[in-house]
């Protein structure tokens, strides 16, 4: 005789809209990512040793404004580092490009007002 287990239906109708829209959630941002990698101009960078945590970890025990410097001076001032879960972050050192990326983005990227006098206060003192 089979072993049968009864669950009341709507504990089971719960847990399969919950996994569906885990799946949905999921499939919709590899989708999103594919998508994005596919139309952007692909960049140089460091290579990524680890899927689900990319630098962070070599970010996050060495000196990163070092690792930074030396990744730039690989790479070039505009380049890419693997991030969490297979994603990708543009860095960019150089301050005439960084200027003109806050002067053109200007809908897309909103900052807060101690943010925004600190990029001034960046950007000023890298143009001298």
């Amino acid at each position: 005789m089979l072993l049968s287990v009864s669950f009341p239906s709507t504990i089971v109708r719960v847990a399969d809209a919950l996994l569906l829209a885990a799946g949905s959630y999921v499939l919709y941002n590899f989708f999103q990512t594919f998508h994005r990698r596919a139309k952007t101009t692909k960049l140089s960078g460091p290579p990524s040793n680890n899927w689900l945590l990319g630098l962070l970890r070599s970010i996050l025990q060495g000196d990163a404004a070092a690792l930074y410097e030396e990744w730039a001076k690989e790479h070039g001032t505009v380049f890419s580092v693997p991030g969490t879960f297979g994603s990708r972050r543009i860095v960019i050192t150089d301050p005439k490009a960084v200027s003109h990326f806050y002067a053109n983005e200007t809908y897309t990227y909103l900052q807060s007002d101690i943010a925004k006098r600190f990029i001034e206060s960046l950007v000023r003192s890298s143009a001298l």
